[in-house]
């Protein structure tokens, strides 16, 4: 079967290619020199070009993200050298930045149009709900290794910063109608529109997605859900010195899901299958004024509500952001300062007695402030110093230092080198969380999973180096190395058993804490090349080696989790994307990915491959018809939270978009 759908791939390729042999360069398509040079918020708040910022930083175009067939922001994500993406469900997937990959990427900073989608309660992000309709992105910055200088805690690994398009950009109707066999009906539909003067732009979405299930050994489908939401977005420019933006969305739905439920009385633990409950919304405002000699002044806030019921817990969590940042041009120098505040008040409804959070209700309280300089040192090098301070309720003060120095010979070569340290301020989960677990029903026999109050931030310090060229019209590439020394990082401690009367029956318990038991070091290399072959022609391709070594503090001695960390992120990613542009509008696309084996999560190495065709059909239509994972019926890609593990199942979709 794998033989026959890989030769079905090259002899597709192969027979559309002497067709587009005479096809003219296409206008939307812009050159390497202009893709280089496109500009980027996320390694220091200011717009600088991709190329000559001293940062691993990868950024995906609306084009790519669209011709990639992705249908969501994870999927999107396994174009990007350095991020490891594997599939668990319909729903859940596990991503991690150069390593320490799991369930909620806790070394991941996500942002949405600067807006932090981060989970104080588990500590990472939910990515079930962080559904943005992908034809309103502009691009999705990932900046690989640490980047908690400028954007605060928990980028200890990267962070993900998702821009959306501006108003102006998204004006009249849009409608977008997709069905297939996983994502089995998504619907959105957007309006966008201007005020008469031309000085204010909006636009307003509805989106609904229901997904079908993955693949399951044992006949029960249980990965099945329908999310649904709205959104709107305002960008008013007063003058031109003041522009401001509104953004606001409410989303609401059910997942399927398969949990573990551990009961005392009688003893035993039952694999539950059902729906949790996902809903919330956010309003956030952005205001922006240029001054005079190219300084600038900038606000945000926001106020963020999630919701969450899920099959052994129940969290209502309110979050106000408030940021402020200044830019000035001094000469040969751009000082960057900013402060921030961040409230987040998490209410915990116990829903099964194993799940517990002690106290049930929490405010996680963050204060921060930052400074910046950029200095030009003559026409080839820039030295940029920085320092993130902030203040966390549960682990006091924390610096995160960080130097970059960037060697431009030449406008088509960057050389640049990082020394940054970062941390991870603590979760609920990682201080606050009892979770009981049954060993032995006959004894009974159980295990708790206890937080620690004292547990300390993880902490990395992060050395890079790496090259970006565009070598000519048609070639270019990046290539990046690190070396991360961690400590502090979370493990956990093992004690003797004893007795406990309460909650009857009387049981055996083997008390488990968590702790910065573990330290270790991550190293690797992500190279990136892209070659435009011809105007009609492209290649893009990805290569990620990584290797982890942890190991316990001295007098500590953790059983598992260096192996679960060891194994649940891939030695080696290749990826290679060719993008195939056809007479009338025709564009065949190709993705081939292959990736190693998590030994921890019994996951074995494997490879496949994404087709897609579009056609832009008559003026205001377009159709499109792709498949995923192409070379087997189903591979398993991460371990499941409970009972058999799923499989990431072939797929196909039908896409019809109507614009007006």
């Amino acid at each position: 079967m794998r033989l026959r759908t890989v030769l079905g791939c090259a002899l597709v390729l192969g027979s559309v290619l002497p067709l587009a042999a005479a096809l003219p360069p296409r206008l939307k398509d812009l050159t390497l020199e202009e893709l280089a040079n496109v500009e980027v918020t996320t390694p220091g708040k200011t717009p600088e070009s991709a190329f000559r910022t001293p940062a691993a930083i990868y950024v995906l175009t609306q084009d790519e993200i669209r011709r990639s067939g992705a249908t969501n922001i994870p999927e999107a994500l396994r174009l990007v050298p350095g991020v490891e993406v594997s599939r668990i469900d319909s729903y859940k997937w596990a991503i991690g930045i150069r390593g320490f990959a799991t369930r909620l990427s806790k070394g991941v900073l996500v942002l949405i149009d600067g807006r932090s989608v981060y989970t104080p309660l588990f500590a990472g992000v939910y990515w079930e709900a962080q559904d943005v309709p992908l034809q309103d992105v502009e691009r999705v910055e990932v900046i690989r290794g640490p980047g908690a200088t400028i954007w605060g805690p928990n980028a200890l690994n990267g962070v993900i910063n998702i821009v959306t398009r501006a108003a102006s950009e998204t004006q009249g109707f849009r409608a977008t109608l997709l069905g297939g066999n996983v994502d089995e009906a998504l619907l959105t539909a957007r309006y966008g529109g201007a005020s008469a003067r031309g000085d204010l732009h909006y636009r307003a979405y509805v989106k609904g997605v229901t997904r079908g299930p993955q693949w399951h050994p044992d006949g029960v489908e249980f990965d099945t859900g329908e999310v649904g939401g709205a959104g709107a977005r305002l960008d008013w420019t007063r003058s031109s010195k003041d522009t401001l933006t509104l953004q606001s969305e409410l989303y609401s739905g059910h997942i399927g899901n398969r949990l573990a439920i551990t009961s005392f009385n009688p003893p035993s633990s039952v694999s539950v299958d059902g729906k949790a409950g996902i809903g919330g919304g956010h309003v956030m405002g952005h205001w922006n004024r240029r001054m005079s000699g190219g300084s600038e002044l900038r606000m945000q806030a926001y106020y963020d509500r999630t919701e969450r019921h899920d099959l052994n817990f129940s969290e209502d969590r309110d979050t106000l952001d408030l940021d402020f940042v200044h830019l000035l041009s001094l000469g040969r120098q751009r000082v960057t300062w900013g402060l921030g505040a961040r409230w987040s008040r998490g209410d915990f409804t116990p829903v099964v007695e194993s799940v517990l959070f002690v106290p049930e209700d929490a405010t996680d309280r963050l204060y921060s402030g930052f400074l910046q300089d950029e200095l030009s040192l003559g026409e080839r090098f820039a030295l940029t110093l920085g320092a993130k301070f902030l203040h966390h309720n549960l682990s006091g003060f924390e610096a995160q230092p960080s130097i970059r120095l960037a060697f431009t010979p030449s406008a088509r070569q960057t050389f640049w080198a990082a020394v940054t340290r970062a941390v991870r301020t603590p979760s609920r989960a990682d201080t606050d969380l009892r979770l009981t677990a049954l060993l032995d029903p006959s004894v009974p026999f159980f295990l708790r999973l206890e937080g620690d109050p004292e547990f300390a931030p993880e902490q990395v310090l992060g050395y890079e180096a790496g090259y970006n060229q565009v070598a000519g019209e048609s070639l270019s590439f990046s290539l990046a190395a690190f070396y991360n020394a961690y400590d502090d990082v979370l493990g956990i401690d093992v004690r003797p058993s004893f007795v406990e009367a309460e909650p009857a029956p009387p049981h055996l318990l083997v008390p488990i804490f968590f702790g910065n038991e573990l330290r270790g070091r991550t190293k690797g290399l992500e190279i990136a090349p892209t070659w435009n072959a011809a105007p009609w022609l492209r290649f893009k391709a990805a290569y990620s080696y990584l290797a982890i070594e942890m190991v316990s503090k001295p007098g500590h001695n953790d059983p598992t989790t260096i192996g679960q960390v060891e194994g649940s992120s891939p030695k080696h990613r290749f990826m290679i994307q060719s993008l195939v542009d056809l007479p009338r509008g025709m564009e065949v696309d190709l993705v081939y990915r292959k990736v190693a084996g998590l030994p921890s999560q019994d996951a074995p190495a494997y490879d496949t491959a994404d087709l897609g065709f579009t056609w832009g059909g008559p003026e205001r239509w377009s159709f499109s018809v792709v498949g995923r994972d192409l070379f087997d019926d189903h591979h398993k890609e991460f371990g499941s939270d409970g009972g058999p593990d799923v499989e990431v199942r072939r797929s196909y979709y039908a896409r019809v978009t109507f614009r007006q």
